[in-house]
């Protein structure tokens, strides 16, 4: 297992993928065309695809591989070597295939609300952790786009004005313009779990012009993810995607699949026992596409057996 050299650290910059990198970009998420350039047709087509065919996974964190998220290395490791990643990797991933394709985008930091017993603004009991995109459509509508949220985000484009709930994939999902305790220039992302509407995450959009996120902001939270013990991702081990309707998870050991997700009623869900370490890396590639060394399996395995029993005694 290797450790993270954070004295080689440096900031990312932003890239659109090159004509090769997007050509095979394209063929990963099995995409062809043709789209109207800048249309909401395509956009709508490349963040589907995005989310059906790359996971959401927080592997590397457990196996302690050091996560770059400079562009070469989240090109290298989603692309090339089809594995999948958390928020700042696949986001970044999206944000530059959509730069590629002329869509003007901008990032923005996001406050998670969802593991929140309370909801105080004023006090919150969570640091802006979270990146998503907001990009703009031939027309000049805007949408928020995230591809990068483990907690079941939107696997489609969501238009950021005031709009009726909407169905993707048998899940519903409505983003909410201005609030009264975190401000007008705030959207909120909300989403149905268990049947209820909850409040999934946060994030300030007062107009396109407005003070820019970078990715050089994110530095800080890649090397907390990864190093303090106080990381959510520190405590689970986790994969997931969409599918056409419903959501796959793998979680421990455990492989979950969930139904159609619809306000009022609790949505069908298999849970599947996972036996040892041959077992959960056959579910990792059948399910997700990851391939795992033998030794890499073991490691994940034991770790979420030794979770377990933590957690039994308390």
């Amino acid at each position: 297992m290797e450790t993270v050299d954070w004295g080689s650290a440096f900031a990312p910059t932003h890239r659109p993928l090159s004509p090769s990198e997007l050509s095979a970009y394209f063929s990963r998420l099995g995409l062809s065309g043709p789209y109207a350039p800048g249309s909401a047709a395509l956009l709508d087509a490349v963040v589907r695809a995005h989310a059906l065919a790359i996971p959401f996974e927080s592997l590397d964190v457990t196996l302690r591989t050091p996560i770059d998220i400079s562009p070469a290395s989240i090109f290298s490791k989603l692309v090339e070597r089809r594995r999948g990643g958390y928020c700042l990797e696949t986001n970044y991933l999206l944000l530059a295939a959509l730069q590629a394709l002329d869509f003007p985008v901008r990032l923005r930091a996001a406050r998670v609300w969802m593991r929140c017993a309370e909801y105080t603004p004023l006090d919150p009991p969570n640091t802006r952790m979270h990146v998503v995109l907001v990009a703009r459509a031939a027309g000049g509508d805007e949408y928020l786009c995230d591809v990068g949220f483990g907690g079941g985000g939107p696997p489609a484009p969501l238009p950021l004005r005031a709009s009726p709930p909407v169905e993707v994939c048998g899940d519903c999902f409505q983003v909410r313009a201005g609030d009264a305790a975190l401000g007008e220039d705030t959207f909120v992302l909300f989403g149905v779990q268990a049947g209820e509407w909850r409040r999934l995450y946060s994030f300030e959009h007062a107009s396109w012009d407005a003070p820019a996120v970078h990715a050089a902001d994110f530095i800080a939270v890649n090397f907390f993810v990864q190093e303090a013990r106080g990381s959510l991702f520190h405590t689970i081990c986790v994969a997931t995607m969409p599918l056409p309707e419903g959501r796959v998870t793998l979680l421990g050991r455990e492989l979950k699949k969930k139904g159609v997700e619809r306000p009022g009623a609790a949505p069908h869900v298999e849970v599947m026992r996972i036996a040892d370490a041959r077992e959960y890396r056959t579910l990792a590639l059948d399910h997700f596409g990851i391939t795992l060394s033998e030794a890499q399996a073991r490691v994940l395995i034991e770790w979420a057996a030794r979770e377990e029993e933590g957690r039994a005694r308390g």
